[in-house]
């Protein structure tokens, strides 16, 4: 039996994620406030710069040369054991060793200092961006902190850098992306997010039959299809508008999804538009958090401003957005 559910968790795939990704939407009421925001802001600018320099590579002492081998006289018993011929080939035998070992050390010592002049390049680089690192953080450091404050307000890198990271942190049963501009001072997120398509919807399903001995398989009908594709697509749209909402206390969020289908008109595979919403954050904060299971994605966007035109089937058909 513990076969057949394998058979089946596979064929039936990870469709509880896929039906349910709403109920990962945070709320936003418990995401950060705005002088949250400020501390790190202010925190980041005023810092002290605390990289350390590149530590500068010692240059190679050289390994010594070994002495030559000198040839000895011979001894006066020398001739009992060792006649001349046999004592030269001997000192030939050590001067041969060691002119060996001396162009090993000489390569030795050559590799070295390569390997160091490669080091004091690099080092020479890393030191020149430590500098003009630091340098930036000087001036950032000169920066008051009621210039700070004033600036916050309007500092769009900063808005965008800290809803990146946290966006880019987000898992996905099926791949999503999205792309969005922020807009400080009119208080909205703009997001452009790039849906799965209605193929990546598992087409079976499968559970093991009354006896529990043989695996049932069923063929999804094209309207199940489509129904499970539209409550995912609005899933992800519900669940992001709340990532947004939670990372970044700004009061709209505004998100237009489009999927890539075969346009009629170009016979080429488009970018097609199918949803587009708008909320306010008191809008959102309606919504019930404790129970998202028992939230319909479908409806649930439906309280919002929300531009689609789909069928009761689950057809979408194309949008112009603006």
């Amino acid at each position: 039996m513990a076969e057949l559910e394998r058979q089946a968790a596979v064929i039936n795939g990870d469709m509880e994620w896929i039906l349910g990704i709403h109920t990962e939407t945070p709320n936003p009421a418990h995401g950060r406030t705005m002088c949250s925001l400020l501390d790190a802001y202010l925190a980041h600018h005023t810092a002290a710069f605390s990289l350390p320099a590149p530590v500068r590579p010692q240059k190679p002492t050289d390994l010594l040369i070994p002495e030559r081998p000198v040839q000895s006289k011979p001894g006066l018993l020398s001739g009992l054991f060792c006649n001349e011929q046999q004592r030269e080939a001997n000192y030939q035998a050590q001067l041969q060793a060691w002119e060996v070992e001396v162009k090993q050390v000489e390569q030795a010592n050559q590799l070295r200092l390569q390997q160091y002049q490669q080091a004091r390049v690099a080092w020479a680089e890393q030191y020149a961006q430590w500098q003009s690192d630091a340098t930036a953080h000087a001036a950032k450091q000169a920066v008051s902190v009621d210039e700070l404050r004033q600036r916050f307000a309007t500092d769009l890198a900063f808005f965008e850098q800290v809803l990146s990271v946290d966006l880019s942190q987000l898992e996905w049963p099926r791949e999503t992306t999205f792309t969005f501009e922020v807009d400080p001072q009119a208080s909205l997120v703009k997001l452009d997010i790039d849906l799965p398509e209605i193929e990546d919807i598992p087409p079976q399903t499968a559970k093991l039959n009354a006896s529990q001995t043989n695996l049932v398989v069923k063929d999804k009908s094209d309207k199940q299809l489509r129904l499970e594709y539209a409550r995912h697509v609005h899933g992800c749209l519900l669940r992001i508008m709340g990532e947004v909402f939670a990372t970044l206390p700004l009061q709209s969020v505004s998100i237009a999804g489009f999927t890539q289908r075969l346009s009629p008109a170009s016979g080429q595979i488009e970018d097609d538009y199918i949803l587009q919403c708008t909320a306010s954050r008191a809008q959102f904060e309606q919504l019930n958090f404790q129970a998202l299971d028992l939230v319909d994605p479908v409806a649930a966007l439906e309280r919002f401003e929300l531009h689609r035109n789909m069928t009761s089937t689950g057809i979408f058909k194309s949008l112009k957005v603006s």
